[in-house]
Parts: C-alpha cells; structure tokens; sequence
C-alpha cells in the first residue's frame, strides 16, 4: 500500500523544502504527491511545478488534480489538461468533486462530461475524488474510473491507519483513501495500488486518443498521444507543414534547415508556426517561398525566378532587390518597383558625377 499526500497552493514550497514543518514530515514518510493544479478554467496553485519536481527528483510518484467549479465541463478540462501537459502520461489525474464553489454541485451529468473530455483527448481516465455526499453525483464514472475518497474517522497525523467505516458507492472498493486533513494541517492519503498500478492509470490507453495541438509558456506541440509528440522534424498537420525543434516545439520565424531557408508564421491569426509560401512581407522585405512541392516547398527563392510568367530578381537572402541595376553571375539586370526583371523594355538611366546609377525611368 502506498502512502502520499495532496497538496495546494496553501502548502507553499521554498528553498527545496515546505514551509509548514506538518507537511515536510508527512512529505519524508510519502511515496506519492498529488498537486491541485486549477479550478474552473483558472491555473490555481503557483506552487504546483515546484512541488512536482521535487517529488519527481525524490523518486516518489505524483499526481494532478482538478477541482470542479461547476462550469462548462469541457472548458474545465481543457484548461486542466492545458495547464498539466507536460504531466501527461506520467502522472495520475484526478477530478475533485466538492461542494464550495462548485456550481453544479448536485448534478449527476457534470462529472461524466468532465471525464469523457479528458479521456477523449488522453485516452486517460482520471480518478474522481469526492466524500460520502458526492458519491450519488459521480457514480456515472465508475465504470471507468478509480475512486478517490475522503473520509476522516479522527483526524489524526499519522500514517497509521484507522478503521475504513465509509461505504463506496457504486465502487466495489476504493483505490485512494484521504484518510485525515491532520485537523487542516496536511492531507494524508493511502493507496491500495503498487507503484506498476500507478503508472497503469497514469498512463492510460491511446485507444481512444485524439491527436492535438497543446500550447503552454514555451509555445505550441503536438500530442501524438498521451505520451508521444512531434520533435526535431517536419509534420504534415491538417494541410500544412510545420516544423518542430527537438523540445518539440512548433518554430515560429526564419529557420534554417541546413539546406534552405523557411519562414513559419508568427502572427497569431489561427495559422501561427505554418510554413509560409508565396509572397510574403516580413519587416521592411517582400520575399517568395515556393508554393511548390519539390522545389522545396516553401524554401525562399533567390536569384532570378518567375511568377505568373513574370521574372523577379532577389539577394542572396532572399529579399526582392529595390529598383535599379542589379548584377547577377556577371549580367546586369533593370529592377522595377515591383522588384520584377525589365525586359524588352528601353531604360533610361541616371547617373551621378561619378557616373554611378542612381535612377531608372
């Protein structure tokens, strides 16, 4: 049986260690932590990486968890699932079912529609915690879903066990027991899992998953599935080509792949991190990507090049020349406003005292 705590933003965490004496003690003795990590749509504990990580760096096993505020489920787990993405296939989620500040506290269909959104873009099903009131309101999840209960005989600060005189519902057993708040102090749990049973429903099944886009701080990735996702290579997404860094994240602005020159979009307008292609204006330059597979696509065009059956003329970095006189592989060629190639035009060009072009009419 394993022993573990959960925690919140009220259990701050500084220096590597808890500032409450309670909870560092009940943190030494442990083998798992669960962290809260938001309420509604909101992230709601600052302290949660940091208690994560060091749980993780003990060699302990860890958890998240979502506490219900009786909003639109799918939101709520969106958001959840947004804020503990880097998370995801490695610890166990949980919904928190309780009555303050649930809105929809009383309602039987809330908690399915919360588990059903996180297993539909997870294939992960989490484990509901709820106390003896709210059992009546999650029962709908236990065919799917292990049951967290909280339930405290006496409140007591130790990880002996009292009697388990609380009736599980529509659970035939429970898998996790918050056995005591420690009279507010700190929360203590047991659970009747090894850690191999942990990781089993951490990590879920891909069955049912479904591909996504997941932004958090750094940028936007790709879950492949709850525990895979593009990195350091090029992926066709929904009709267009993105190209990810070896943290997996999408690049956004020029890129180099060795070979050719990119552009990925930066502008937040639905199409952010895609590969670029045709005319494009980015700062003070106007430069073409090929539209065209093989050419490569998307890779920036210099030199001479034609589009719609005109010619244009670009520097080595891909930036349309200004007007003038521009000498190419030993030939000079007119540049038009436009940056297109003169031809079969007559030119009149100025020049200075110095009998350099300074104009073209």
């Amino acid at each position: 049986m394993l022993k573990g705590i959960d925690v919140s933003g009220y259990q701050s965490i500084s220096g590597g260690t808890y500032d409450s004496s309670y909870v560092e003690t009940a943190y030494s003795g442990s083998d798992f932590v669960i962290a809260k990590a938001t309420q509604g749509t909101r992230p709601m504990n600052s302290y949660m990486t940091a208690q994560l990580e060091r749980a993780l760096s003990d060699g302990k096993l860890i958890g998240v968890y979502h506490y219900a505020d009786g909003g639109d489920p799918a939101a709520e787990a969106d958001a959840f699932l947004d804020r503990i993405s880097g998370y995801i296939g490695r610890a166990l989620l949980a919904l928190d079912w309780e009555t303050t500040d649930n809105d929809a506290w009383g309602s039987t269909t809330w908690p399915r529609r919360f588990v059903d959104r996180v297993h539909e873009r997870t294939g992960i099903w989490p484990v509901v915690y709820t106390y003896p009131a709210g059992r009546p309101h999650v029962a709908s999840c236990a065919s799917d879903c292990a049951l967290w209960i909280a339930g405290y005989p006496d409140n007591r600060f130790s990880w002996e066990l009292p009697e388990m005189i609380y009736n599980t519902g529509a659970w035939q057993d429970w898998t996790i027991w918050q056995f005591s708040s420690s009279g507010g102090r700190c929360d203590l749990n047991v659970a009747q899992i090894e850690p191999a049973g942990w990781a089993r429903i951490a990590g879920g099944t891909d069955t049912a998953f479904t591909p996504h886009w997941v932004h958090n701080d750094y940028g936007w990735w790709y879950a492949l599935s709850s525990t895979t996702w593009y990195y350091d290579c090029w992926a066709f997404i929904d009709g267009y080509w993105y190209a990810f860094d070896k943290d997996g994240y999408a690049r956004k602005g020029w890129y180099f792949d060795g070979e050719h020159w990119y552009y990925l979009r930066e502008v937040e307008d639905g199409y952010e991190c895609s590969m670029a292609v045709g005319w494009q204006d980015v700062g003070r330059y106007r430069y073409y990507l090929k539209p065209d597979a093989g050419a490569p696509m998307g890779a920036i065009a210099t030199g001479l090049f034609k589009v719609d059956g005109k010619m244009y003329l670009a520097g080595e970095n891909g930036n349309l020349l200004d007007k003038g006189v521009h000498v190419l592989d030993g030939h000079a060629y007119a540049v038009a406003e436009d940056g297109s190639v003169l031809s079969d035009s007559t030119v009149q060009a100025d020049t200075d005292a110095q009998g350099r072009l300074t104009a073209l009419h």
